[in-house]
């Protein structure tokens, strides 16, 4: 267009799960019988329904007791606590689905087949499930509704009867399974909660679930003598049977606990309809308005709007309560309510943020803790996998931003001849106004003052508009390194920032040993073992992927020191992308000259020298020949 207007935005994200403040992780009995029949509307330390709800049960027969009854005894199965984790679910940097540790819950696929599917191999292996054996000693865990519980005794045993008991009617425990649903789909004991020591401001709930399928479809296949579909494909969008395969909830609701009265109070009554094939979904706090409604702050009372805007700007007038919308050619009243809503990840010009943190009124709301009450599954035989619940402060920082610097590298030729071969990261920094005291730990008015130490995730934009459409462009995610520094008389903060590279430097890398495996499968097997899987993988259609014949990783090494030495010896690039994706590119991806550019740089000038009809997009051209020759030294 011949006239546009831009403006960055910066958006910063607090993961309210502080491991100091979580007073306790748990789940609730949810039973279909007495005393379990409803889910108690009050949070109780120490309740009945709570009390070993996490636990599973296992039952041990040993021969005749004196008088020729057989004895059982009932222990907890370690097993289950020691490969699935419901502590780790409010844990920070958790993925979305896509690492399975499968339970064995046979079902009939034909006349001939009972089993689950698994699949681990192929191209696309980074858009399609993954199965791995879980261990006790597994970085990344998740949390599985299903357990076995005692729940009463029978005179008949449910499991065959030792060959040398005579007395089959004596009363021996019994064991039944929770947490996995029946023919309909009806679940029961799936309520995971977190609750915490003190409240928590936020205005953003995640939750992620597995979900078993993904978005690339490689069926049909053969089970026994049938042919099916691929189980494990989410299917078109466009159709009816989309995401039915999933194993996710067809009706669930989120609760938070109040404040007050320790109540548990339901913020949104969900369906599978809002679930995805990557199991993300999030909950923003926010005034329900009409589409054409945009909110763009809060004023202290009506004469402090401005004097015209936009149709359709809207303002939060803190004198009157209500909120004011711009119909020219004055300031009109409207009267929304404020509501959790799900939302996408993208950001819009309607997405709810926090614009105060030092005053932040009804954009903010305080939590005791989270409950996830799961009642149907997508159909039979399923248990509800959790990977996070966490509530999120998310705000707009853009008008206390005083500047910022990133640098964005996907290769680094100033130390290189090609751009390949190489694991880069990117940095930046960024200086607030700290004029209120939002970021000074010692200030009673701060709303994230005792949440300063924590990493602060960055997301940089920019929007442009075009006349009455605006387009808000993703720059580079980052997030904060230390504590932010003063400078001054600390009426501004200055802030160190680096992308998610520092995840794969703290984690350290599996040990392994593998024979001829492709480049995606290590570095899939690499990241999804620390449970990372925002990744991507870039290569020609016709490219045929580097197969690396002794695959060792050494005991003490990090993820990226490996991903370092993978990029070396395939001559590929590794980096993080504007949306916090990590991305493996070939060497034929990566050079321009192997694949079709998606950039057109313009002059004033056409091809047959006269003037241009379109607008030219070159602001300067500049180059530099940087020749290398060949050096050596003989002694």
């Amino acid at each position: 267009a011949d006239t546009i207007q831009a403006e960055s935005r910066v958006i910063a994200e607090w993961n309210m799960n502080i491991p100091g403040n979580i007073k306790e992780v748990g789940n609730y009995r949810n039973r279909a019988n007495a005393p379990w029949d409803n889910l108690p509307a009050q949070w109780t330390e120490g309740d009945i329904y709570t009390d070993g709800a996490t636990d599973a049960d296992t039952t041990i027969y040993t021969p005749l007791s004196s008088n020729d009854s057989p004895m059982a005894f009932t222990e907890r199965n370690k097993k289950m606590e020691l490969l699935y984790s419901l502590d780790d679910c409010v844990k920070h940097n958790r993925p979305r689905s896509g690492i399975n540790k499968p339970l064995y819950l046979g079902y009939t696929v034909s006349d001939s087949v009972t089993a689950q599917y698994v699949n681990n191999y192929g191209s696309d292996i980074d858009k399609r499930p993954r199965y791995y054996m879980g261990s006790r000693y597994d970085s990344f865990k998740y949390w599985t509704s299903y357990r076995t519980e005692k729940t009463s005794d029978l005179a008949v045993p449910l499991i065959e009867p030792h060959p040398d008991f005579e007395y089959q009617t004596e009363p021996m425990q019994r064991m039944e399974e929770f947490g996995v649903s029946d023919e309909s789909g009806f679940i029961e004991d799936v309520a995971p909660y977190v609750v915490y020591e003190n409240p928590v401001p936020t205005n953003r709930l995640v939750i992620k679930m597995q979900t078993n399928v993904g978005t690339v479809d490689q069926g049909p296949f053969r089970a026994g003598v049938d042919q099916i579909d691929d189980p494990l494909y989410a299917g078109d969008p466009e159709k009816e049977d989309y995401m039915e395969n999933a194993t996710i909830p067809k009706s669930w609701d989120v609760e938070v606990l109040s404040t007050t009265a320790n109540n548990w109070e339901t913020i949104a009554s969900l369906t599978n309809e809002d679930i995805g094939p990557d199991g993300h979904v999030q909950l923003c706090l926010g005034w329900t308005l009409p589409d054409d409604y945009r909110i763009k702050g809060e004023m202290p009372n009506y004469d402090a709007l401005p004097i015209s805007g936009q149709v359709g700007d809207t303002y939060f007038v803190t004198d009157a309560n209500t909120f004011y919308t711009y119909k020219r050619p004055m300031w009109e009243p409207v009267a929304p309510y404020q509501s959790w809503a799900v939302d996408e990840e993208s950001l819009t010009n309607k997405t709810p943020v926090v614009t105060n943190l030092t005053d932040p009124g009804n954009e903010v709301t305080y939590i005791k803790g989270i409950r996830i009450v799961v009642h149907f599954m997508n159909k039979g035989n399923q248990t509800f996998d959790l990977i996070e619940m966490s509530p999120r402060l998310v705000a707009d920082l853009t008008d206390r931003t005083q500047g910022f610097n990133i640098s964005r590298t996907m290769a680094d030729l100033g130390s290189k001849t090609l751009p390949i071969g190489d694991l880069v990261v990117s940095t930046g920094t960024i200086d607030l106004n700290n004029n209120d005291g939002a970021f000074s730990h010692e200030s009673n008015d701060s709303v994230v003052r005792d949440y300063l130490f924590s990493k602060i995730k960055f997301n940089f934009y920019e929007t442009v508009k075009r006349g009455d459409v605006v387009n808000t462009i993703p720059i580079k995610t980052l997030y904060s390194q230390g504590f932010p520094q003063a400078t001054g008389n600390f009426d501004s903060v200055s802030m160190q920032l680096r992308d998610a590279y520092g995840i794969l430097e703290s984690e350290q890398a599996p040990e392994l040993f593998l024979q001829d495996i492709s480049l995606s499968f290590a570095v899939t097997m690499l990241l999804d073992a620390i449970g990372f899987s925002n990744y991507k993988f870039f290569r020609m259609d016709d490219e045929i992927e580097t197969i690396i014949p002794f695959f060792f990783v050494a005991p003490g090494r990090s993820v990226a020191e490996v991903l370092q030495d993978l990029a070396i010896a395939t001559q590929t690039s590794m980096w993080f992308n504007e949306e916090n994706d990590f991305c493996v590119a070939t060497k034929r991806w990566t050079l321009p000259d192997n694949r079709p550019v998606d950039l057109t740089l313009r002059g004033n000038k056409a091809d047959n020298g006269l003037e241009s009809q379109e607008m030219p997009n070159i602001i300067n051209i500049s180059s530099d020949e940087k020749r290398v020759a060949n050096d050596g030294t003989i002694n």
